[in-house]
């Protein structure tokens, strides 16, 4: 399928079909907006992702509703209904290479959804937690922050790690901490937190299966005392690379060995970071900061390679459509995809 995009009168066709990774490799680095998806619903914008298996694009409106696109004609799957929810969706993560899916909402609520049979089935029930972030730890196993808040007693932050198959779940407390952001390092499985000091801890979770226990590996205090927003990972020539961003609008890049985070770079952004998406093909990350644009820097040194300017909004949200070799960006404000495509033929 192709696209339109008029520029001063000028018209360009672009590709949006998926690529081979050998394709790729041989591509330029040129992003480019290349469509614009203005999605039906006038209601606040929830998380969206896309499901690389079902060329999907999964929206999370208001209105305890979710609904489901086809990235390639942007048109509604109409067999597919939306899971009877009770609250509206505030985070969805998608386990990889599986049909599960894993939605918190508003109301503390967590549901275990299914993308082959369209069934939901809910592996949390507490209306008292405020759930700021999620992660898979495996097909068996999941981790998400909370603050619980109960009168006559201070706000109680905890990571916990619940198991989808008995439906228990244990808790760790976060003393005298505020967790906004969680991001899992695959191998080993090593979490990462982000406190709203702007702090940066890092975790092990031990004896998974039997009695879990949480080991503290490293602490990164901040001086700045903000909001941590989001933390990302990268493997880059064999190293392992941290990316984080937040509310004292700086992005810094930490080279992470052995569970230790050392500061490699710490990039001024000008605004506050919303959201950081790696793109491993270029060996970059994509950045944007409550402005109009999005931005692009080289790693590891942060180099800003291209800012691409995507109309007069804030842009927050992000997802990688990588076999397209797409970025998704979102704005909340009116309810709008726009699509950047990171090549040119």
């Amino acid at each position: 399928m192709q696209f339109s995009q008029s520029n001063q009168g000028l018209t360009q066709n672009i590709d949006l079909q998926s690529h081979s990774s050998s394709q790729i490799s041989r591509l330029s680095f040129a992003p480019l907006v290349v469509k614009t998806f203005q999605l039906p619903e006038k209601s606040y914008d929830g998380p969206n992702i896309y499901i690389e298996k079902y060329d999907m694009i999964i929206s999370c409106p208001a209105r305890h509703a979710i609904k489901f696109y086809n990235a390639t004609t942007l048109l509604p799957f109409k067999e597919r209904k939306s899971p009877e929810l009770y609250s509206s969706i505030v985070r969805i993560a998608h386990l990889p290479d599986t049909e599960i899916c894993l939605l918190a909402c508003f109301s503390g609520n967590m549901f275990l959804y299914d993308l082959s049979t369209n069934l939901s089935n809910m592996v949390l029930t507490n209306g008292g937690l405020q759930i700021s972030a999620m992660e898979f730890m495996d097909s068996k196993n999941y981790v998400f922050l909370a603050r619980e808040s109960a009168f006559f007693r201070a706000t109680l932050s905890s990571l916990y790690l619940g198991k989808f198959f008995y439906g228990s779940r244990t808790s760790f407390p976060l003393k005298n901490k505020d967790p906004c952001s969680l991001h899992l390092l695959p191998k080993p499985k090593i979490l990462l937190i982000g406190l709203s000091n702007s702090s940066i801890i890092s975790v092990r979770i031990n004896q998974i299966d039997r009695c879990p226990k949480m080991e503290v590996l490293d602490t990164k205090q901040s001086r700045f005392g903000v909001r941590s927003t989001t933390i990302k990972s990268a493997v880059i020539n064999g190293k392992e690379y941290v990316i984080t961003g937040g509310y004292d609008h700086m992005m810094r890049i930490w080279h992470f060995i052995k569970g230790k985070l050392r500061l490699l770079k710490a990039i001024n952004t000008d605004d506050i970071v919303s959201n950081i998406v790696y793109l491993e093909k270029y060996k970059m990350v994509a950045v944007t900061c409550r402005t109009s644009d999005v931005r692009f820097f080289k790693l590891p040194l942060g180099k800003l390679v291209a800012k691409v300017v995507l109309g007069d909004q804030q842009y927050e949200g992000m997802f990688l459509m990588k076999e397209k070799n797409t970025l998704g960006v979102s704005c909340c404000f009116n309810r709008e995809i726009k699509f950047v495509q990171l090549h040119r033929q």
